[in-house]
Order: structure tokens, then C-alpha cells, then sequence
């Protein structure tokens, strides 16, 4: 990679984790609902995948990488949560939608430190859950486009959640495809 790829890179990536960040600490600032703390939650991962993705940025972190790749691993499972808190309205959080994000944590913490020969079948489990999840996403947020009565989530957070399901599930499935090359 050239000095110049390198640095627009390091630029877009900079200024895509800096939004992510950005909208983080504008959700979290009001009113501590769970629909707020999970989206809070969901941003900061999504930081976290911005940097995760650029091996430049991690390299010098040494064993301090897990702090940015862990929340980048269990995005999936925040932005499910997220999702399932906004667009259903829930007033009190169902604790059993931690189920999927500890699973995955897990899973993730045993890979990382795993030989490739049991790793490989823990990440090709993760990316099942990935998927899974993001197509749940999908049928939440397709069902509740027609019939959402709030027009900006309707016109701008719908289609930006599609967007983002669909990315998650085709990053799922090129990661696959890489477990079997």
C-alpha cells in the first residue's frame, strides 16, 4: 500500500470513527432509556469496527487490541439489540436479549486465544449468529417501515439500518469464505 493510500485511509477511517463516536455521545446524552444505552452501545462498536478493520491502527496496541476488537466483534448482537429496543418501543428492557451478545463474546474471547484448527469452526459459528441476527434486524425494521407513524426514522433510520444489515451480513459472508481459504 502506498504513503498516500495509506493516509486517505487512515483519513476516511478517522473521520467514519469519529461520526460513529460523535452519534454515540449525542445518543447517549439524553434520557437513560434502553433504547439509548443499547444504541450508545451499537455506535461505540461500530467505532470500534472502523479501527478493528486497519491493521495499522492496531498493530502497536500490542494485547491492547481486544479493547477496540471485542466491541467490533460483538456489534452484530449491539445493533440487534439496539434495534429490537428502538423500533419495537419497549419501555422495560427484556434482559434476555443479553443472551446473543454473551454468546458472542464468548465464543469470541475462546477464538482469539484458540489454535486455528478449533478457532476456525468458532468463527464460522459467529458469522451463523451475525447473520442471523442482521436478518432479524431486517424483518424488524421491513415490517415496521409501512406502519411507522415517525417520519424521520421512517425516511432516514430505516433505510440506513437495512443498509447496515445487509453490510453485516455480506462482511459475514466474505469472513466465511476466508475461514475456507
Amino acid at each position: 500500500m502506498s504513503e498516500s493510500s495509506l493516509l486517505f485511509e487512515s483519513i476516511v477511517r478517522g473521520v467514519a470513527a469519529g461520526l460513529y463516536l460523535a452519534t454515540a455521545i449525542v445518543i447517549a446524552r439524553s434520557l437513560r432509556t434502553p433504547s439509548r444505552i443499547s444504541g450508545s452501545l451499537s455506535y461505540i462498536s461500530k467505532t470500534a469496527h472502523v479501527i478493528a478493520q486497519f491493521p495499522p491502527a492496531m498493530a502497536p496496541l500490542g494485547l491492547w487490541y481486544l479493547v477496540v476488537d471485542l466491541p467490533s466483534v460483538v456489534g452484530a448482537s449491539l445493533t440487534w439489540i439496539f434495534v429490537t429496543e428502538f423500533f419495537q418501543e419497549s419501555r422495560k428492557f427484556d434482559w434476555r436479549k443479553i443472551i446473543p451478545l454473551a454468546v458472542v463474546l464468548i465464543n469470541a474471547v475462546v477464538a482469539k486465544f484458540s489454535p486455528p484448527d478449533i478457532a476456525r469452526p468458532l468463527w464460522l459459528f459467529h458469522n451463523f449468529i451475525t447473520v442471523g441476527l442482521m436478518f432479524h434486524v431486517l424483518v424488524i425494521v421491513v415490517r415496521s417501515w409501512s406502519s411507522d407513524l415517525v417520519e424521520r426514522r421512517r425516511l432516514i433510520v430505516t433505510p440506513l439500518y437495512i443498509f447496515a444489515s445487509l453490510y453485516s451480513i455480506g462482511v459475514a459472508f466474505v469472513q466465511t469464505m476466508e475461514l475456507f481459504t
